[in-house]
């Protein structure tokens, strides 16, 4: 038998909080877990044909350099993995920076907002 879908969203939040955030090596499974896919919000995130991401995701340095092609995804995953920092680590501000206010209106609409209102669990912390 399994629990009510609001009660174990419950639970899932005290785990969360009470688990305490020690490494970036729970992001991806937690992005998996708790945000949705962009082209199909009745799928979850995957990183399927991307696998290469998650070293990304994990990496510990304080800075970091990606060369990339075009359209592979990494601005997506910045974003993913921006909310996914400020999810876990609750004592945490982020600030995104964009060259211009107009790109940045757009840029937020499109990928940052999408992001969040297709995760409760993102929805759920936005004050």
């Amino acid at each position: 038998m399994s629990l009510h879908p609001f009660y174990q969203n419950f639970l899932d939040r005290v785990s969360s909080q009470t688990s305490g955030f020690n490494s970036l090596e729970n992001i991806p499974k937690w992005l998996e877990v708790n945000t949705r896919d962009p082209r199909d919000n009745q799928k979850l995130w995957s990183f399927e044909d991307h696998e290469y991401q998650t070293d990304i995701l994990k990496d510990p340095s304080d800075e970091g350099c990606i060369q990339k092609c075009s359209q592979v995804g990494a601005s997506e995953l910045s974003v993913r993995l921006m909310l996914a920092l400020l999810a876990l680590m609750k004592s945490v501000t982020g600030i995104y920076v964009l060259p211009t206010t107009g790109f940045a209106r757009k840029f937020a609409k499109q990928r940052v907002d999408s992001v969040i209102s297709n995760s409760k669990a993102l929805s759920e912390i936005v004050n």
